[in-house]
């Protein structure tokens, strides 16, 4: 699987009738897996700062794994942030007016462009992202989104920037807690160790999984936390991830099978069911049928 190595990210912004900032991502990225390397400039949102706060942490979250990394290789979810923040403080002041590209897509979302087309023409209003960002937003049509920015992420005409616009809150002096909530169990999986987090009434809030995919979702999840709590990412993800790095490595546990296949494949749940139960302890499971036992099971609960 390749990785997308981002270059640059631009936010821009502009106030819809009702006075609210709307802003404009774009971001500068190129595929490792495809030759020669041509560095591309794409519009990634458009909508509110509720909105961007979530899509710049989802997209973070994925830096952590290094789906997404920059060409130095040293992108973490932290950094990545940070640029983001660091963008919207000042955003480039955009035209709403700016028509929106109706007439041509591709292959692969002509579907939503169609729909673009039949709500222009029954909305009646002037082709303009500021008459129709949300349906741009909800149909994920970004293509739509006409940006003045060249594939370096250089403005193609002169940009004001606007502090006005722009997010710049007083930040958080704060301790960690949202990386203090749950439990975390850590037992060896059949190739590395696996990371369960287990909330105060006893019940696993994820399935069994390797640790930097329990970071990633942590990280995905903390947007709405960084919007009370500005800045709190600085503190949270690394608190995080150092409290996943210490936990001791447990193989006592208990464990309940799914009630519901989801996930993982009925047959294997009744596999495992056949020979081991419903409940039993993860101890007493060979280090051959660990991989199939893991997806099977829904709960997990440290042993007496």
């Amino acid at each position: 699987m390749g990785t997308t190595f981002t270059c640059k990210r631009i936010a821009s912004a502009f106030e819809n009738d009702a006075g609210e900032v709307i802003y404009v991502l774009n971001e500068v990225a190129y595929e490792s897996n495809v030759r020669p390397h041509r560095k591309s400039v794409s519009t990634v949102y458009v909508g509110d700062l509720r909105g961007a706060m979530r899509c710049i942490f989802y997209w973070a979250s994925a830096t952590e794994g290094g789906i997404l990394n920059s060409p130095d290789r040293k992108m973490t979810p932290e950094r990545y942030i940070k640029s983001w923040l660091n963008a919207l403080k000042n955003p480039f002041v955009y035209d709403k007016n700016t028509p929106i590209n109706i007439e041509y897509g591709y292959s692969w979302n002509e579907d939503a462009r169609e729909k673009l087309v039949r709500i222009v023409d029954e909305k009646g209003l002037p082709a303009t992202l500021g008459n129709y960002y949300r349906d741009v937003s909800l149909l994920d049509a970004y293509f739509a989104v006409n940006h003045p920015f060249s594939h370096d992420g250089k403005p193609l005409i002169e940009l004001e920037q606007s502090r006005k616009l722009g997010y710049h809150p007083s930040l958080a002096d704060d301790e960690p807690k949202r990386a203090l909530d749950h439990t975390v169990l850590r037992f060896n999986g059949s190739w590395d160790d696996k990371y369960v987090l287990m909330n105060d009434i006893g019940l696993t809030m994820n399935a069994a999984a390797s640790m930097y995919v329990v970071v990633e979702t942590f990280v995905s999840e903390l947007w709405s936390e960084e919007l009370k709590r500005p800045g709190c990412y600085r503190y949270e993800i690394p608190a995080f991830r150092t409290r996943l790095k210490h936990a001791e490595v447990n193989n006592n546990l208990r464990c309940r099978l799914r009630s519901i296949a989801g996930p993982c494949p009925e047959e294997t749940i009744e596999e495992v069911r056949a020979k081991y139960g419903n409940g039993f302890n993860l101890g007493a499971v060979d280090p051959g049928d660990l991989h199939k036992v893991i997806s099977a099971v829904g709960n997990y609960q440290p042993a007496a």
